[in-house]
C-alpha cells in the first residue's frame, strides 16, 4: 500500500514537471512571435543620414551590404514616453552592389508628433530564404537644422529654443526648473523623468510648427502651449514662466494619474491645479473672480469636465477652476490634490473621491466654496459622470488662458450679495518672473526685461555652433527579437526532464 501511494506521488510530481515546462515553452513562444530560420544577424557595415522638415516629416536613408537575394525591408520606430510599443512600415528599397532604403516619418496629424519627439528607429532586411538582418538602433530627434537651435539643460528640466535672448531662457530655467520637484511632492509623484520644453519666438511660429487647429482658433492665437504627458514634452510659444509652469504641472499630472484603474479627472481640476501653480497662490483668481461672480457667470463644477468652446467661456472657465482648486489648497493643503488623484488611481469616480479627501461630495464642497463668495447653493444631488479623460492642456490643445490678461474685463452693476471674500490663509506675493506676451499681428514682440537671477549651476549649455548629435548607437536587445535557438533547447531540455521522470516512474 505504501509502495503505491509512493508511486503515485511520483507520478504526480512528474507530470506536475511535464505540465509546468509545457507552459513555459509556450509562453516562451508567445514572448518571441514563433519560431524562425535562425536569429537576426547584424548588417557588416551601414552608412546611415537624415534630414527633418519640422513638423512635417523625418526623411531616413541608409546603405548597407548583405550578401543574399532581399525581399523585403522594414523600419522599426518607437518615441520616446510612457510605454511607447515600437511599430513598424514597410519600406522601398534598391539592390545592385549595396542595398539603399529610404524611408519616412510623418510628424503630422493624424499621427502628430511634436517638435522634441525622440525616436528609436532601425532598419530590418528579410532575405529571399527567411534570414533577417538588422542594423544597429539609433535616436533620431525631432529637431531640425533649419532654425538655430540652442539648449539648456539639468536632470529635471531641458529647454531646446530659437530666437530668444539667452539671459531670457537662463532666467525662465531658474524659475522653473525648482517648482519640478516640488510640484511632484505635491501630487505624489515619486519618479518623474527629465521634462523636455521647446520654446518658439513667438505665436506665429507655434502655430505654424504646432499641432493643426481650428481656423479660429489660428486666428485668435488662442493657444500659448500644449503638453504631451505621453512624450514628457511641453512645446510653447515665447519664454513666459507662467505658461511653461502651467505646462510642466500638466505633464507631472499626467505621471500622477496613470493606474490602470483610474478614473478620469475632470477639466476644472487638471486646467484649475495647472493654473494655480502658475503663482503658486490664489490672490491672482481672487482678484479675477470678482466681475465674473458679480455678473453671474458662475456654472456647477458636475458641468466642467472640459474645457468649453466660446472664448469668454473659457476665460470663466480657466478662472473659476483656479479659484476652486485655490479653495481647496488653503483648507487642505497643497498634498490634497495629490491624494484627490490617488483616490481617482484607486477608481473611485469624482464624488467619492472628493468625500473621502475633502470629507463631503463635489457639491457639498462646491457650496461651501459659493458660500465664501455668497453665491446660492446648489443641490447636492450627486451625479456619476463616466468621463474620457482629457489630456492637458491640448491633446493636442485645450487652450492656454494667461490669467493675467483678464483683469480688464468689463464687470457688471455690482450686486450686493456678492462679496469678494478673504483666503482663509494670507497669500504670498507671487515670485517675479518673465512674461513675454504673444505676438500679435503687425506689432514686434518686445524684449523680456530679465530680472537678474543666478545661473544654475548644474546647467549645462551645447557649445555653439556645434549641433546635437541626432543619431547615437541605441539598445539592440530591447527590440522584438525571434530567439528560436534558446527555444529549442528549451524544448529539448523539457522532453529530457520528461524522458527521465517516465523512466524512474516506470521502473518504480
Amino acid at each position: 500500500m505504501t509502495e503505491s501511494i509512493q508511486k503515485s506521488r511520483i507520478k504526480m510530481a512528474s507530470c506536475t514537471v511535464v505540465f509546468a515546462l509545457a507552459f513555459l515553452t509556450v509562453f516562451a513562444l508567445l514572448k518571441t512571435d514563433g519560431l524562425s530560420a535562425q536569429s537576426p544577424k547584424p548588417t557588416e557595415y551601414e552608412d546611415v543620414s537624415y534630414h527633418v522638415i519640422l513638423a512635417q516629416r523625418i526623411d531616413i536613408d541608409i546603405e548597407t551590404n548583405i550578401d543574399a537575394e532581399i525581399a523585403e525591408t522594414k523600419l522599426w520606430m518607437r518615441p520616446h514616453g510612457e510605454d511607447k510599443i515600437p511599430s513598424y512600415r514597410y519600406v522601398e528599397f534598391t539592390q545592385t552592389d549595396n542595398i539603399r532604403a529610404a524611408a519616412e516619418i510623418d510628424m503630422r496629424s493624424p499621427s502628430y508628433f511634436p517638435p522634441g519627439t525622440i525616436f528609436d528607429v532601425r532598419f530590418e532586411f528579410v532575405s529571399e530564404d527567411g534570414d533577417v538582418y538588422t542594423s544597429k538602433t539609433y535616436q533620431v530627434e525631432h529637431i531640425d537644422d533649419a532654425h538655430d537651435w540652442k539648449r539648456l539643460a539639468d536632470s529635471r528640466l531641458e529647454i531646446i529654443y530659437y530666437g530668444v535672448a539667452d539671459q531670457s531662457i537662463r532666467s525662465l530655467h531658474a524659475r522653473a526648473a525648482p517648482l519640478v520637484s516640488e510640484i511632484s511632492d505635491a501630487l505624489g509623484v515619486d519618479d518623474v523623468p527629465q521634462f523636455r520644453a521647446v520654446i518658439f519666438p513667438n505665436v506665429r511660429e507655434l502655430t505654424i510648427h504646432g499641432p493643426t487647429i481650428s481656423q479660429a482658433a489660428t486666428t485668435g492665437h488662442y493657444f500659448g502651449g500644449y503638453a504631451y504627458d505621453e512624450y514628457n514634452l511641453t512645446i510653447m510659444a515665447s519664454p513666459s514662466a507662467s505658461t511653461l509652469i502651467h505646462e510642466l504641472t500638466h505633464l507631472i499630472f499626467g505621471h500622477a494619474l496613470n493606474s490602470p484603474y483610474a478614473r478620469s479627472a475632470p477639466g476644472w481640476l487638471n486646467e484649475g491645479n495647472a493654473s494655480y501653480w502658475e503663482t503658486g497662490n490664489r490672490s491672482a483668481s481672487l482678484r479675477n473672480f470678482a466681475p465674473i461672480a458679480r455678473a453671474g457667470r458662475v456654472n456647477e463644477f458636475e458641468a466642467m469636465n472640459s474645457v468649453p468652446g466660446l472664448r469668454r467661456d473659457i476665460n470663466d472657465f480657466y478662472i473659476q477652476s483656479t479659484d476652486f482648486v485655490g479653495y481647496l489648497i488653503e483648507n487642505h493643503g497643497r498634498d490634497s490634490i495629490g491624494s484627490l488623484l490617488a483616490e481617482l488611481n484607486a477608481g473611485k469616480d469624482i464624488n467619492a473621491a472628493m468625500r473621502a479627501v475633502y470629507g463631503g461630495s463635489l457639491s457639498e464642497i462646491e457650496n461651501g466654496w459659493r458660500q465664501e463668495w455668497g453665491l446660492p447653493s446648489i443641490s447636492s444631488n450627486e451625479v456619476t459622470v463616466n468621463i474620457e479623460r482629457v489630456y492637458p492642456p491640448t491633446i493636442p490643445g485645450l487652450p492656454k488662458i494667461e490669467t493675467g490678461t483678464l483683469n480688464q474685463m468689463p464687470a457688471s452693476t455690482p450686486d450686493s450679495t456678492i462679496v469678494e471674500p478673504t483666503p482663509t490663509t494670507v497669500p504670498v506675493d507671487p515670485p517675479e518672473v518673465i512674461r513675454v506676451e504673444p505676438e500679435i499681428d503687425g506689432m514686434e514682440t518686445p524684449e523680456p526685461q530679465a530680472t537678474p537671477e543666478p545661473e544654475p549651476t548644474t546647467v549645462v549649455s551645447s557649445p555653439e555652433p556645434t549641433r546635437p548629435i541626432y543619431f547615437v548607437p541605441g539598445p539592440d536587445d530591447e527590440w522584438p527579437q525571434v530567439k528560436p535557438s534558446a527555444i529549442i533547447i528549451f524544448v529539448l531540455l523539457a522532453l529530457g526532464v520528461a524522458a527521465m521522470m517516465y523512466r524512474r516512474v516506470r521502473n518504480g
